[in-house]
């Protein structure tokens, strides 16, 4: 739910202390979840967070091995600032935009009733998620009086009342496997008027609708539907040419109003006493109507037209300007600064209840740079691959490779930190915190700029996953000691080192997904939402069930070689040194040679050939094409 949603609802007559409870509970959740390893997960995958990073399945997946927050030696400098960050934003979205989270409320894509089985305004809504506590696919009939909206509300009628049936009775065309629909909602094709296009105009091909039962939130006084006539499309009584296409480019750009209309008509529905039922809040719904559409039939809305906000509530004294409602305050504003007055609207209470976190929201005051815990849960589930993957850990091509790796992967974030800098003006690049997250803290209205950061971070990221991966002449356990050797080697670095922190997330992802393949009972995969259609099992494994013991005879040898690789890096210089021009000819013949009995140029120091394969494919050595290593030299670990 966010603020033009709440407008409407209130507007309607939903008392303001209904949307203050529902907000104060959302963030004692929010600060609650963040507190715990898989509370964390959770928010992250609810806000679309750390998605290029698999941030919330490795902490689901360190939270399955028993690992906690408040466990010592896990929370670490690099790990609290990702937690930090993720609740500054959370908390941010919560006040600037009213992002409320409704409990018992589902967002489902709308299709019809094609057999005609329900009455006006009926729905059927079959809900079917996957309950990784029980292990099982929960199945649930929606049932009762149910809030139906869909995106964009504007008009005091964009929220209509509707009628789910339930459990479908035998005889009906919902019932049984197969016929039960899940994740959507079926409306009805009787009535004068369809409930879909009653909602701003929408329709059925792939629009989503929000379904709310809390009866708190269903307005007390209903409003009549909009009903706005479609304009012809604008046509020129030519073939178009690209000249065409650029002057409607320009015309788009100079005349697109959606966000002034969707701006000027909160402000009004905010500051009036007949609220979104306000003439001016009426006439821009109208407006908005037609401006969304704009794009379609070429049709753009005048400027002189959009009723404007009246800043004339308060004044200034000493400029003589009227003052804007506080909520308007945009991030990193004071609302106290004179220009703004204390707005006694829902959104004013709103923006009023949430506080943000003092401070620098991107430093921590932790002093632990090393996941040790971590390292040492890991390493007694790797030790029981310790004599498979020797070769490959101790391989000095394999730390050349991840140097130079790191290398590559450094300079392209910094590309992407610093071609994402929001003001150009600024000193200050996105941070890799930001990247990792995907998110801007200093601002949030750059929609399309962050889409396009988290694009090039999914690329890079897949990179290097690909990188650490087994090729087809590989096994998995040449792909486990890489993914373990590079993990050990960034992590120990902390958040110091720019480009550590988020590659060693990469690598610690990496191990967990080859130890998983080796071994299916490490951590069974307990499964997303079910497709649709899709078989629904009676059993499950239950998390954490038969998850092969760790093998603790070995596991502190593993812990030990922790500290002394870095260490050795530093006793060694000389002799690394000595082997740069060894490992540079190295490169270059692995480009060459089909890599029998000679260094690869993923780390091992035999080609592994798998077992349907008597020889390695391609003149690269192993290399992946595509992705070429242009690292100069070494980083000291």
């Amino acid at each position: 739910m966010r603020r033009p949603l709440i407008v409407l609802l209130w507007s309607g007559g939903v008392e303001d202390e209904v949307f203050v409870k529902l907000m104060k509970e959302s963030l004692e959740q929010t600060t609650s979840e963040m507190s715990t390893l898989d509370g964390a997960a959770r928010q992250l995958i609810a806000n679309r967070l750390g998605a290029p990073f698999n941030l919330a399945s490795t902490l689901h997946r360190l939270s399955r091995l028993k690992l906690g927050l408040d466990q010592p030696q896990v929370l670490t400098s690099g790990l609290h600032k990702l937690l930090n960050a993720t609740l500054f934003h959370i908390k941010r979205d919560l006040k600037h935009k009213g992002r409320i989270k409704v409990p018992h409320s589902y967002t489902l894509v709308g299709v019809c009733d094609e057999d005609d089985y329900l009455r006006p305004r009926q729905i059927y809504a079959c809900v079917r998620h996957f309950d990784a506590k029980s292990g099982r696919a929960d199945v649930r009939y929606l049932e009762g009086r149910f809030l139906v909206t869909r995106s964009p509300v504007i008009h005091p009628g964009d929220a209509q009342v509707v009628w789910a049936i339930g459990e479908p009775p035998v005889g009906s065309p919902f019932y049984g496997e197969g016929n039960n629909l899940p994740n959507v909602v079926v409306f009805s094709t009787r009535g004068d008027r369809s409930v879909p296009s009653m909602l701003g105009g929408g329709d059925l091909d792939g629009d989503p609708y929000n379904l709310i039962p809390l009866p708190e939130l269903i307005p007390r006084y209903r409003y009549n539907p909009a009903n706005y006539d479609n304009p012809r499309p604008k046509k020129i009584g030519r073939p178009s040419t690209i000249d065409d296409v650029a002057d409607f480019m320009v015309e788009y750009i100079c005349h697109d109003a959606l966000g002034m209309i969707a701006t000027n008509h909160l402000v009004i529905a905010s500051t009036s006493e007949l609220r979104a039922r306000d003439e001016n809040c009426i006439t821009n719904a109208e407006l908005h109507s037609k401006a969304v559409d704009f794009a379609k039939n070429g049709h753009y809305v005048e400027n002189h037209r959009i009723r404007k906000a009246k800043y004339d509530k308060f004044i200034d004294e000493e400029t003589g300007m009227g003052l804007k409602p506080d909520w308007q305050a945009g991030h990193g504003r004071d609302p106290t600064d004179g220009r703004y007055y204390e707005c006694d609207s829902v959104l004013g209470k709103l923006f009023r209840a949430v506080d943000m976190p003092a401070g620098n929201h991107q430093e921590s005051d932790i002093k632990q740079q090393v996941p040790t815990a971590i390292q040492r849960c890991i390493a007694s589930h790797v030790a029981k691959y310790k004599d498979e993957i020797q070769t490959t850990f101790s391989s000095p091509t394999t730390v050349a490779f991840i140097q130079s790796l790191l290398l590559r992967y450094k300079s392209e974030l910094n590309h992407i930190c610093v071609a994402h800098t929001i003001s150009s003006e600024s000193a200050e690049r996105v941070s890799e915190v930001e990247v990792m997250l995907g998110i801007n803290l200093e601002v949030s209205s750059k929609p399309d700029l962050i889409a396009r950061m988290k694009n090039l971070t999914h690329s890079l990221a897949n990179a290097i996953r690909h990188q650490l991966k087994a090729t087809e002449a590989e096994t998995n356990f040449v792909w486990l000691g890489r993914a373990w050797k590079a993990y050990l080697l960034t992590s120990s670095l902390g958040d110091k080192t720019f480009g550590a922190l988020s590659f060693s997330w990469l690598a610690l992802d990496s191990v967990l997904d080859a130890l998983q393949t080796i071994d299916e009972r490490f951590l069974p995969h307990t499964g997303p939402i079910l497709p649709p259609f899709a078989f629904i099992p009676s059993r499950r494994s239950e998390p954490g069930e038969n998850i092969p013991p760790p093998d603790y005879d070995n596991w502190n040898d593993w812990v030990d070689s922790i500290r002394e690789v870095v260490q050795d890096q530093s006793d060694d210089t000389e002799e690394s040194n000595g082997q740069s021009s060894t490992t540079t000819n190295n490169r270059d013949n692995r480009r060459n040679t089909s890599g029998s009995g000679n260094y690869n140029s993923r780390g091992n120091d035999r080609t592994q050939r798998s077992s349907n394969s008597g020889q390695t494919k391609g003149s690269n050595g192993g290399r992946r094409a595509g992705y070429r290593i242009i690292a100069s030299g070494n980083i000291s670990f």
